[in-house]
């Protein structure tokens, strides 16, 4: 959470951004949103230490976020603008790499991003701002804007400071499911990626809709 840092406007902006991306969790059968308990995170790393080691573990194993629910009565008050957060995203079909074996496959299966909002989120001049933003929780995923084992996830030229937790979810959405990827091998984080993805042209990999469909059933009656 916020720590030393006086600014409302981030403040509010951290606020606005986590109700935002609520509202569109509540569209979605596949988006789940969790706020991360930060000071339960830093007394499990301070623990058992290892920045790979929090994120793989720690996230994995349930222990440090809690998902927040709103109702048609009361709205659940934070009593400080969440800037940590767990997006999953279920029912996602992607590659993987095995380490050892080096063999490729398509599975479907849960994808888990670590998203933080550092301070300096909405004025930084960083150029690899996203490296400090987002961290996808699977280092064994095989995709052009990837890099394994780390699990840093390249947003693209366009990605911008202040981008609100919504639009940064649906970019990533995009990304994870192969609708928005690197083709040019020098400027991937995964140039083997790009070569498989262009051998393999025809290979389909479905993608579910984030967002639900509302059915519009025209019924007809007929007397007998």
């Amino acid at each position: 959470m916020i720590q030393g840092n006086n600014d409302k406007i981030f403040e509010r902006f951290l606020y606005n951004s986590f109700e935002n991306a609520k509202r569109m969790e509540a569209q979605s059968d596949i988006l789940s949103i969790f706020v991360i308990d930060s000071l339960r995170l830093d007394n499990e790393f301070t623990r058992k230490g290892g920045h790979e080691e929090r994120l793989f573990s720690f996230f994995t194993e349930g222990l440090v976020f809690q998902e927040y629910e709103n109702n048609n009565r009361n709205r659940h008050i934070l009593s400080k603008a969440p800037d940590q957060f767990l997006v999953r995203l279920n029912k996602i079909n992607h590659l993987v790499k095995d380490h050892i074996s080096g063999q490729i496959q398509l599975i479907q299966a849960p994808i888990n991003f670590y998203i933080h909002f550092p301070v300096d989120y909405l004025r930084s001049i960083d150029p690899h701002l996203y490296l400090r933003v987002v961290t996808v929780l699977r280092p064994d995923f095989f995709h052009p804007n990837i890099r394994i084992p780390q699990g840093w996830v390249c947003l693209g030229h366009n990605f911008q400071p202040g981008t609100p937790l919504a639009d940064l979810i649906y970019h990533l959405y995009e990304i994870i499911t192969y609708q928005n990827t690197t083709v040019d091998e020098r400027d991937a984080y995964n140039p083997e990626a790009c070569r498989y993805l262009r051998l393999h042209k025809k290979m389909k990999i479905s993608v579910p809709p984030l967002f639900r469909r509302d059915l519009n059933l025209d019924v007809t009656v007929e007397r007998m």
